[in-house]
């Protein structure tokens, strides 16, 4: 009879420990300046985002980091940026020869300070046909800091998405 409880509390605690396993697969693509990484959990639809990472040229610290998203309301633009920027001013995107698109900062942790915006559809063809585009934040109020932002392999990138 002991022997029965013991093999009955043995097999239920290991029924109640007994989890779902979740398979996640991931593969990252380069495509000029951005990386593309997707993933898939178990037999779900796949996920991309696309990255770009802007990095000072005489230290090698992190700026900014873009990432591109398709959502069901469109494409959802985040952009990490530095802690201390001046927030008022939020970000302005410029794609040259054309317009400047301006973007309210979201909010701010200590990983850094966000912009979350679907951009539109006119803000992504542009950057899909552009050479050159410049970010622009205010570290502080009346000062601005021009960085570049790289369309190179954009393209190419947003079609994997």
């Amino acid at each position: 009879m002991r022997y029965l409880i013991v093999l009955i509390a043995v097999w239920s605690a290991a029924s109640w420990a007994q989890t779902d396993v979740v398979e996640v697969t991931t593969k990252t693509m380069r495509y000029g300046d951005w990386q593309v990484r997707c993933e898939q959990r178990n037999s779900t639809a796949e996920s991309c985002v696309m990255s770009l990472k802007i990095v000072a040229k005489d230290s090698g610290t992190e700026l900014v980091q873009a990432n591109f998203a398709k959502q069901e309301q469109g494409t959802l633009m985040t952009l990490i940026l530095p802690l201390g920027i001046y927030l008022p001013t939020g970000v302005l995107l410029d794609i040259k020869d054309h317009q400047k698109f301006g973007f309210p900062i979201t909010f701010c942790t200590r990983d850094g300070c966000f912009v979350n915006e679907v951009v539109s559809e006119e803000t992504v063809n542009l950057l899909r046909k552009k050479e050159q585009a410049t970010i622009t934040i205010a570290p502080v109020a009346g000062q601005t800091v021009e960085l570049p932002f790289s369309i190179n392999g954009f393209l190419d990138a947003y079609k994997k998405l």
